[in-house]
């Protein structure tokens, strides 16, 4: 396959991605499932980070094995436009929510969500995600899989980054199930040791120019 495989915290492998497949990075692509091979519209601005095949079917695959999708719930944050909780949705889900407040993100997802049919399946909340709780606030405890995806900037200013990570021990211990996982995607060789959620990291794979963390209340 020629990608990383999630290993256990501090056991990393590293795909480096040709030249060419980061250009087919801009394509972004549903991978498995009853919508495999859709191709999905992106925002006119470089507004968001696609994330490549081969990095998807990684974490998908693992997914698959370790979670599942049938009837999972998905809270999909800082959704661009809706690549990951719409592979879900593909792959079985029962629900994805997406919280984005980018228009132009906003506008290419409503367009992904109608062209696959799934508008009964899903829900947009178009607000900064530090206003999340007031469109979520009934959802207490529902979602299995958390996609979080904040923009790199913030990840590196340090308190940006805290306020994010408070804000993902929220999501985890409110928002998600008992056994809920939150994949968090951030910039390769960004030392994450400084954040609470540090400790409830239980996997680790590294992608090139970026690092995608499994974060959870229980082993995964």
């Amino acid at each position: 396959m020629g990608h990383g495989h999630l290993t256990g915290r501090g056991v990393p492998s590293v795909f480096f991605p040709s030249r060419l497949q980061r250009l087919e990075s801009s394509v972004v692509r549903i991978i498995a499932g009853k919508f495999r091979h859709r191709v999905l519209h992106g925002p006119p601005a470089d507004t968001t980070r696609p994330i490549t095949d081969r990095v998807k079917q990684s974490l998908f695959d693992a997914l698959a094995v370790a979670v599942g999708f049938d009837d999972v719930r998905v809270l999909d944050v800082f959704a661009g436009t809706g690549s990951m909780g719409l592979e879900c949705l593909s792959r079985g889900a029962a629900e994805a929510v997406f919280i984005e407040r980018d228009k132009h993100a906003i506008a290419a997802l409503r367009n992904n969500i109608a062209m696959l049919g799934v508008e009964g399946l899903s829900r947009i909340i178009s607000a900064d995600v530090y206003q999340w709780r007031e469109a979520v606030g009934k959802d207490r405890g529902r979602y299995k899989l958390i996609f979080f995806d904040p923009p790199y900037s913030q990840m590196r200013e340090a308190n940006s980054a805290a306020a994010l990570d408070a804000l993902m021990i929220s999501m985890l211990q409110n928002y998600g199930t008992p056994d809920a996982v939150l994949l968090l995607r951030y910039p390769f060789g960004l030392n994450l040791a400084s954040m609470k959620v540090f400790s409830l990291i239980r996997r680790q794979a590294d992608y090139g120019s970026m690092s995608i963390v499994w974060i959870s209340n229980e082993p995964v």
